[in-house]
């Protein structure tokens, strides 16, 4: 018989078409019968959620009176419905409003206190992206790990990682609000996402981008050069101005930086002289978009990986110097062991060293 470890308990199968799922709790044991997997699966996040309660988790005697109150009532009713049933009859409570609060109001008033914390406009759009599958007619302390399970069925890898994420952030804000007694998503397990190698420019297709830009574009020479040579994230780019910039780096203060924490980038000689043939308006200019597919149909480049300056930056960079700290300070990140899984053995030496001799 194989047993199924799950969460904070066990479930195997009994012989008899059903399932058995078991967990010990304040030194007592409890153990149901399920006609499905996913079923005791459900039983046990549900006794989880409980014990994870930072307040006050239910004694073993309450929990199995609640599991009795819930066989008891009829298949669509809740044990939060007779409750409220009970306190509007008994006159404990005015009305419903006050067993809780409804998700849409709850996402507003933490999207507010995220905004009031000064949260960048896209974190805070992706916040509100992520936040919207959540129910609208429910109150908070009533999403349960099967609701968000529900929610999540369509969704993969770190897509559905990114949704958890968001989802995690809010109900931890909600439970120091006293809006839910625990975090729902903590009994959901995570993806696991195999990390794809980061996509990358060969050095002849810089060289013929940046080529194309002389020619044709040149407004974009500064984004694409700092990008490709300094290694600067995209939404850094865009907040970048020509103050910033040096003869012998490029300072990314704190307002630019993705982390909030000012660095400053070394101006490699290539860049220099490509920055020497730039005119000085908007490093980011207006049309970026439209202006990038352009100049990358005009250079015959037809895939353009995700943050692929960046990824060539670091990339070519730690092949050339094979120095993970010192890519990392350029980059920004303050773990190199992270850099050095992701960007060694992508280039040879060789082709960094032609990398970084791209000139105008």
């Amino acid at each position: 018989m194989k047993v199924h470890h799950y969460s904070i308990g066990h479930i195997y199968p009994t012989g008899h078409a059903t399932w058995r799922a078991r967990i010990r709790l304040h030194g007592q044991r409890f153990e149901r019968n399920f006609k499905t997997l996913p079923q005791s699966q459900g039983w046990i996040d549900d006794i989880a959620i409980n014990h994870a309660r930072t307040n006050r988790p239910l004694s073993p005697a309450e929990y199995y009176d609640a599991l009795c109150a819930i066989e008891t009532l009829p298949p669509d009713v809740t044990l939060l419905d007779a409750a409220r049933d009970y306190a509007l009859r008994h006159g404990s409570v005015s009305d419903t409003a006050s067993m809780g609060i409804l998700v849409p109001n709850a996402v507003s008033e933490f999207l507010a206190d995220k905004r009031a914390a000064q949260l960048r406009p896209a974190s805070l759009k992706s916040l509100e992206w992520r936040l919207r599958p959540l129910p609208r007619d429910l109150p908070v302390s009533q999403i349960t790990p099967t609701v968000l399970d529900a929610l999540l069925k369509d969704r993969q890898g770190a897509n559905r990682n990114n949704y958890l994420r968001a989802w995690r952030n809010f109900f931890r804000w909600c439970q120091r609000r006293n809006y839910c007694a625990a975090i729902p998503t903590d009994a959901i397990t995570r993806s696991r996402v195999e990390p794809a190698p980061p996509g990358i420019l060969v050095p002849a297709q810089v060289d013929r981008l940046l080529d194309a830009a002389l020619r044709v574009d040149a407004g974009l020479l500064a984004y694409l050069t700092i990008g490709f040579f300094a290694g600067l994230r995209t939404a850094e780019l865009k907040r970048l101005n020509w103050g910033a910039v040096t003869t012998d780096h490029i300072h990314v203060g704190a307002k630019a930086a993705k982390t909030r924490e000012q660095r400053y980038v070394s101006i490699l000689p290539n860049l220099r002289a490509w920055l020497a043939t730039c005119p000085h308006t908007d490093i980011a200019p207006i049309n970026l978009r439209k202006r990038l597919l352009r100049l990358r149909l005009e250079a015959g480049i037809r895939s353009w990986p995700a943050n692929a300056m960046r990824h060539s930056f670091a990339t070519y960079h730690l092949a050339a110097y094979q120095n993970a700290p010192k890519t990392a300070h350029e980059l920004g990140h303050r773990n190199p062991d992270t850099l050095y899984q992701h960007y060694r053995n992508l280039a040879t030496k060789k082709d960094a060293q032609t990398y970084f001799k791209i000139h105008p």
